[in-house]
């Protein structure tokens, strides 16, 4: 009987000083930072977007180029039921579906979203990004429509820091109120702003390498930037949809040669480029002389090799799967 009680007298003492010791370790923790998040098309689908929008305790502010997502209709509609702010601003006139954007305004302004068109000093607002809460933002290459979620090869990236989501939150309300924004941020890259001189100096950053997925290679600039580097034998790659698609790449397809590759499918409607494998652009920006110097456009640039492996394994792929345009 004294040995049972010597026992479970033991016991005791050694489960009080392992409760003390993982208490200790565990005050000592710090709280994880929470890390961006790669959205990938057509894998993704909606449920990323709508647990984020769902996620809004305040606010929710959209600039957006094209939107026909009935799921996120729904979700922005919950939302703006229980309170929470939301505004949508919507591209009057996207370019060659003019009336495409009137049936979201008009079934957001229903239920009681704010809804407006973008400002008219741009050519056309062809950005696309969300702001939650002032703590998070979402930088997209496609747009809410069923072609983003289910056919185009797609990006975004779900930035969970609170300084860029503070930005893009300035550049929204600048945007909405019609009134100048400068851009503070040396990772955002805004058009007509400062996108031309942030992507060129990041191509002609390269040392190595410079992987691409670009729905279209018109700019002259750009071209010339691609050439000088596969001329300083950079290895240059570039994946866009077939040439029959987007017969704009002609003159890049026939300067830059080998160097493009077209992929049936998805239709590589992305906007993102890789450098040396470390830098990393994710956005709305075409390489064409509108977008980098007329249009709203929106995008970010990073060094998180979170997202640059995913990306890098993925262009891998898309690669092998493309043939010359």
């Amino acid at each position: 009987m004294k040995k049972i009680k010597l026992f479970l007298i033991a016991f005791l003492i050694l489960t009080i000083f392992s409760s003390l010791s993982l208490f200790k370790v565990n005050a000592n923790l710090t709280p994880s930072v929470p890390q961006n998040e790669l959205i990938v098309q057509p894998f993704s689908g909606t449920g990323s977007l709508e647990r984020e929008i769902l996620s809004a305790k305040n606010y929710v502010h959209i600039e957006l180029y094209g939107f026909t997502s009935y799921d996120l209709f729904d979700s922005l509609v919950f939302q703006a039921k229980r309170g929470v702010e939301v505004k949508v601003m919507l591209e009057k006139a996207p370019y060659q579906a003019d009336t495409e954007n009137w049936n979201a305004r008009y079934t957001l302004t229903k239920y009681g979203i704010t809804c407006k068109w973008s400002s008219p000093a741009f050519f056309l607002t062809h950005a696309k990004f969300i702001v939650i809460d002032g703590e998070k933002a979402i930088v997209l290459t496609g747009n809410l429509t069923y072609s983003s979620f289910a056919k185009n090869r797609e990006f975004g990236i779900i930035l969970n820091d609170e300084k860029k989501a503070s930005e893009l939150e300035d550049l929204f309300k600048k945007d909405w109120t019609r009134q100048k924004y400068e851009n503070d941020d040396p990772e955002l890259v805004v058009s007509p702003i400062d996108s031309r001189v942030k992507i060129e100096n990041a191509l002609k950053s390269a040392k190595s390498n410079i992987k691409i997925w670009e729905q279209e290679v018109e700019d002259p600039s750009i071209i010339d930037i691609l050439k000088n580097a596969k001329a300083k034998n950079i290895d240059v790659k570039i994946i866009t949809p077939p040439l029959s698609k987007t017969p704009g790449n002609t003159t890049a397809t026939n300067e830059l040669g080998d160097s493009i590759r077209g992929l049936p499918n998805p239709y590589v409607h992305a906007k993102t480029f890789i450098i040396d494998g470390t830098l990393a652009y994710i956005g709305s920006n075409n390489f064409t002389t509108p977008s980098l110097e007329t249009e709203r456009e929106v995008g970010v640039l990073t060094e998180d090799q979170s997202i640059i492996k995913v990306l890098l394994d993925l262009w891998e792929i898309d690669w092998a799967n493309s043939t010359i345009p």
